[in-house]
């Protein structure tokens, strides 16, 4: 497929922003997934109290490789409108701050999933053909693989108020595409959550956090409310980078016959206090805490576990942050640097140390017993 140009990009997306302006509504937080199952994702609108949106739509165009172009979700806001607080909030049925069921359109995630993970671009749109934008549901709205859907070809008809695009970490390796010249946001590096969210810090008119994507699972959820003050930096859960040396893989298979495997995201400067652990391609809904040294290892198959354990010496457990690998199969937790369990006690990770974690987690096989990932070495700065 072929590329927009960065100044195509740059005046189409300062077009959009400055209609959005005189339409007094504009994107403002954007929550699209999270660990376990997403439940909670929203997208919130932002702008004058009262204004009706009759004739506003929230449509989403997938971006992904072969599905890029797909028109996956249509949204129809004719009567409703922006409450009294500013906010209108499309959400799951079981956000507690929704104002407009995500449940409904020419689809249903049944209270979760419905805003997809990975690249996609979003739309916040009038509309004179409600009907002709739902029906294009599920069909490839840029079949000449340009760049730009049918849904910017209808000026009077459809008029395009905002068109964000966001990004997953292979974006520039796959044939991925953000159309209608969307303004580019991310990439997401945080684990098997691509995205997580994104926000515009003190709400809009201020601009979108660029750098990378937020976990709001770490720096807190505003559905509803006013969004935090943000440099989009390490302070605000952006701006990391994939962490560390796996070793001691393939992990023995699982009762999923996969080899479940650790990851790292942050930053390798201790100080900076940044640092996720995730264990993915776990048996689904299995308990798992994550372990620590400073000393790699290998034995096989601890204590009748059907995993091996690759550290040794003074192995700290993560177990204050015990939790499930829910339906997604995968497990997520934030280390505090300052913090970290060992069997001496809690203790601070210093610029030169070189530190090794690994996921232990209950498995079968057939009868209940425990694994464990590869591991992961991560040198600090």
């Amino acid at each position: 497929m072929m590329r927009l140009s960065t100044t195509a990009l740059t005046v189409t997306a300062l077009g959009a922003i400055g209609t959005a302006q005189a339409q007094q509504v504009n994107f403002n937080e954007i929550f699209a997934s999270h660990t376990g199952s997403d439940t909670e994702e929203y997208i919130e609108l932002i702008g004058t109290p009262g204004m009706a949106l009759d004739g506003y739509m929230v449509v989403i165009i997938d971006s992904d490789g072969f599905a890029g172009g797909i028109l996956d979700r249509a949204w129809d806001l004719a009567g409703y409108s922006i409450p009294s607080d500013g906010y209108f909030v499309m959400a799951n049925p079981g956000n507690a701050a929704l104002d407009y069921n995500m449940d409904l359109g020419p689809h249903s995630g049944f209270g979760q999933d419905n805003i997809e993970n990975g690249s996609q671009t979003y739309y916040l749109l009038t509309t004179t053909d409600v009907l002709f934008i739902e029906s294009l549901h599920n069909s490839d709205t840029d079949p000449d693989d340009d760049g730009f859907t049918v849904l910017s070809q209808f000026p009077g008809t459809i008029d395009l108020i905002e068109v964000i695009g966001v990004y997953d970490d292979d974006y520039q390796n796959t044939d991925e595409i953000l159309f209608d010249g969307a303004l580019e946001l991310g990439p997401d590096l945080a684990g098997p959550w691509s995205p997580a969210g994104y926000f515009r810090p003190d709400d809009y008119p201020s601009g979108w956090c660029t750098d990378e994507w937020l976990d709001f699972f770490l720096s807190g959820l505003t559905p509803g409310a006013m969004n935090p003050s943000s440099g989009c930096t390490l302070s605000g859960g952006g701006g990391g980078v994939n962490l560390g040396t796996n070793y001691c893989g393939p992990a023995n298979l699982n009762s999923a016959g996969i080899d479940a495997k650790i990851s790292a995201f942050g930053s390798a400067t201790a100080t900076e206090n940044y640092l996720e652990l995730t264990a993915f391609d776990l048996p689904t809904n299995q308990f798992a805490y994550f372990i620590n040294s400073q000393t790699q290892g290998f034995t096989a198959n601890p204590g009748g576990s059907q995993g091996n354990l690759c550290v040794s010496g003074a192995i700290g457990r993560h177990t204050s942050q015990l939790g499930s690998s829910g339906s997604t199969g995968s497990f997520m937790i934030s280390v505090d640097l300052t913090d970290v369990p060992t069997p001496s006690g809690p203790t601070t990770v210093l610029a030169g140390q070189t530190w090794n974690w690994q996921c232990w987690y209950r498995d079968k096989n057939p009868n209940n017993t425990s694994n464990f990932t590869d591991g992961i070495e991560i040198t600090f700065n």
